[in-house]
């Protein structure tokens, strides 16, 4: 349900942003906070995403995760490792073998593809990133949200372009998402800019985001206030400036 503090900040963020893409000509592009912290830096969007065992740590991750508060919940005895491997087993029976470098492919389509040996990688990439979050988030957890289950989209302009984040925790009022890293510059600004992504899609402010660190143990939590969010419109309209620039 919309609230009128979120819809007052939609109205202002597409204010903000929209007249920065208006005479943009060029593909639909989605962009998240990767996107936008690549374009703050300076670096260039063409060095971005590759499927990799890490960039699947998270998609195979969260499933587990659920797989594993299910067992808790019901007192059955399950291992990161089996619950990795499930995970890593039901999508690559869906997977499409040889579709890993094609337009359109999916986590599954590159996991078919890469091999016994790749898929080893993988499941032990993500039993680690598991292993930490069993570790790190009290047990056992609430709402984790799987692939498609967190994602929230805020168009900025319709065929043009639209923002993207994820929720992987929590409830969608006080969202929590998991970091790989130790906090950053930049973590107050993303967490902030969850927040102001969420009110763009669906007129609703979280009370505040929590990013979960799994290198250093770290918890950070940001209130939603007018400052959080002023800062994150100011560098998102930044950001999607650069990226106007080279359309």
């Amino acid at each position: 349900m919309s609230d009128g503090r979120g819809l007052a900040w939609r109205d202002r963020a597409r204010a903000r942003l929209e007249p920065l893409v208006a005479d943009v000509d060029r593909e639909r592009t989605t962009l998240g906070w990767f996107d936008m912290e690549r374009l703050l830096d300076g670096r260039d969007q063409g060095d971005g995403f590759r499927w990799s065992a890490v960039f699947m740590r998270r998609t195979i991750g969260l499933p587990a995760l659920q797989e594993l508060a299910a067992a808790s919940h019901d007192g059955r005895r399950l291992t990161p490792i089996e619950a990795v491997t499930r995970v890593v087993d039901r999508m690559v029976a869906v997977g499409r073998e040889g579709w890993a470098d094609r337009d359109g492919a999916e986590p599954e389509d590159w996991l078919c593809s890469v091999g016994e040996g790749g898929r080893a990688a993988v499941i032990r990439d993500a039993v680690t990133w598991v292993t930490a979050c069993r570790t790190q988030l009290r047990w056992p957890p609430r709402d984790v949200r799987a692939r498609g289950e967190g994602t929230s989209y805020a168009t900025v302009r319709k065929d043009v372009l639209s923002l993207s984040t994820r929720i992987d925790l929590g409830s969608w009022k006080q969202p929590g998402v998991i970091e790989p890293g130790a906090p950053t510059d930049h973590t107050r600004a993303g967490l902030g800019y969850v927040a102001l992504v969420r009110a763009m899609d669906a007129g609703v402010l979280p009370e505040s985001v929590t990013a979960v660190h799994l290198a250093s143990g770290d918890r950070t939590r940001v209130v939603a206030t007018d400052d959080v969010l002023d800062e994150a419109l100011a560098l998102c309209a930044f950001a999607i400036e650069r990226w106007a620039e080279t359309a």
